[in-house]
Formats: structure tokens, C-alpha cells, sequence
């Protein structure tokens, strides 16, 4: 029920008849030209007001017949309350906090009826949600890609202690997301190879600190080492934080070799005339979106 909101500009007049606290219709010439089909999946918003005593409420038509002063109402919506009314109360379809962004203290006071399109603000979280059919409350628009480097160098490890290379530092990270984080490359090595083979992976700082090789992985793979191909790497994951705060991730690496002998090598992105060279080595964090 009252998926569809349907306001209209301009339009308001006065109550030709009084209404009682209890009544479920409104009686006004002016509603004449107001559209017909609504349901209780369909309303108008309507505010009544009386500016002298600083006194509205707000009611929803759910029923009009076309040209009619008859309207079905639904009384004391969006946190007003019902009233009596006498004739010549002033009547208009005005906009209201659920036409613009409704605050609420936190997830637990977002309405029970919404439409299609309503946005609410979380005070406690400060985000912004949107109601939608059929996936209800979500947040209003995923923030895409937060951070992202590419680095068109050559980087080389020979121990199975990792190395840390591509580093990004996030602000403002909330623990009620998720989030991805993708580490693209292309590899070699020399040497004794395959095996000993390597492991890449991504890991994740404490909050506002710098990140190292000592901080946990929050994804670790691994990588074969090969002489005659480069292949591509993608090590990816999607993962949550804490508390809220600022956040550094890193990139590392290893060859895997106990006592050297293995070069492992993280390619350069690739010749300036390469095709798509630049997007051969690189690392993102995406925000995708409330838990």
C-alpha cells in the first residue's frame, strides 16, 4: 500500500463543508480538478492549515472520481494528526519533508509506508537510503570507485617475505558498507621457478594508521611463476572495516624462495603504445553499497 506518490503543482483551495476528526472524506469545490484513479497504492498528498493557530495535518487521497468535490482521505499521515476542520479551512497539495530528504535518527524510525522514491537521512550513520520496489530500503547511490592508482613501473621480490607495492588511503569508511577492493597486474620471474611459486594480496590497516606488510590480508592468492608467459593477475574481495574512520590498503607480493634464487617481477603497465596499456597494473576500492 501507498507505493506511488502522485503531488501536484499549484493546486489548493478551501473546505466547502466542515470535517470531523473521524471523517474519511473531504468535501471541497476546488478538488474538481484533481486527477481520478487513486488507490491506496496511488495518493495525493494534501496539507490543511490554519496559519492563525499554527495548526495543519496532513491527509492522503486515496479516492477521487473525476470532477467530483468528493475526496477519500486518509487521515494523519506522515506524523501530523487528525483534527476537526471547519468549512473555508485552507487546503493545498504543498510539499512536505517526504518530498525532499526525511531525517531519522537511525534505520529503526524509517517509515512503515513509503513510496517509491522516498530518501531519508540516517542522522546517526549520515547516509541517505532510498525506497524501492522491489528492493526496499538501499542506500541512494552507490559512491562507485573511492580510490584508484596506476603505476606504470617495474617492481621485483627474491624472498618469501612480501614487499608491499600500490597503496591507497580511504577516508570517511563506515562499518555499516561493504566494500572491494581489486589489485590487477601482469607477472614473470627468473630463476628457480615453478615451484617455488608466489602469493600476492591485498591487505587492510588498522584505522588511521599507515599500512605494512605486517597488517592482516584481507585476500592472499597465488601466483605461479613462469619464464615464458606473463600472465595476468586479478586478486579481488570484498570486505568490511571495523569502526568508521580513515583506512590505508596495500598491495604485496613474494617470490615464494626460502634462500633467493627466484625473482619474482610485477610488470609495468605496459609500452606507451600498447593497447590499453595503462590499465595493465592497477588498484581500486569500490564502495558497494549499506550491509
Amino acid at each position: 500500500m501507498y507505493e506511488l506518490r502522485a503531488p501536484v503543482n499549484y493546486s489548493f483551495g478551501q473546505l466547502t463543508n466542515p470535517a470531523a476528526v473521524s471523517d474519511t472524506s473531504m468535501v471541497s469545490t476546488d478538488f474538481a480538478s484533481l486527477q481520478s484513479g487513486l488507490t491506496t497504492s496511488l495518493y495525493i498528498p494534501i496539507t490543511l492549515q490554519d496559519p492563525a493557530n499554527k495548526q495543519f495535518e496532513i491527509v492522503w487521497a486515496t479516492a477521487h472520481t473525476g470532477a467530483s468535490n468528493t475526496l477519500t482521505v486518509v487521515r494523519g499521515r506522515e506524523g501530523s494528526a487528525a483534527r476537526a476542520w471547519p468549512a473555508s479551512t485552507l487546503w493545498a497539495c504543498a510539499p512536505t519533508l517526504r518530498d525532499s530528504v526525511l531525517p531519522v535518527p537511525n534505520a529503526a524510525a524509517l517509515p512503515p509506508d513509503p513510496h517509491v522514491g522516498l530518501r531519508a537521512l540516517l542522522q546517526d550513520t549520515q547516509q541517505t537510503v532510498q525506497w524501492g520496489y522491489p528492493g526496499g530500503w538501499e542506500l541512494e547511490a552507490r559512491r562507485g570507485i573511492l580510490g584508484l592508482v596506476k603505476r606504470n613501473v617495474q617492481d621485483t621480490n627474491t624472498t618469501q617475505a612480501d614487499s608491499l607495492f600500490e597503496t591507497l588511503t580511504i577516508t570517511g569508511m563506515r562499518a555499516t558498507r561493504y566494500y572491494k577492493a581489486v589489485w590487477v597486474f601482469n607477472t614473470n620471474a627468473s630463476g628457480a621457478v615453478n615451484p617455488p611459486n608466489g602469493t600476492a594480496s591485498i591487505r587492510l590497516s588498522a584505522v588511521g594508521a599507515a599500512v605494512t606488510i605486517n597488517d592482516p590480508a584481507i585476500r592472499t592468492q597465488g601466483i605461479i611463476n613462469q619464464v615464458y608467459t606473463n600472465p595476468g593477475i586479478v586478486v579481488e574481495t570484498i570486505f568490511t572495516v571495523p569502526v568508521d574512520g580513515t583506512y590505508q590498503l596495500g598491495c604485496s607480493a613474494n617470490s615464494g624462495a626460502a634462500s633467493g634464487g627466484t625473482t619474482l617481477t610485477i610488470l609495468a603497465s605496459g609500452a606507451a603504445n600498447e593497447a590499453n596499456a595503462a590499465n595493465k597494473r592497477a588498484f581500486w576500492v569500490e564502495d558497494m553499497g549499506i550491509k
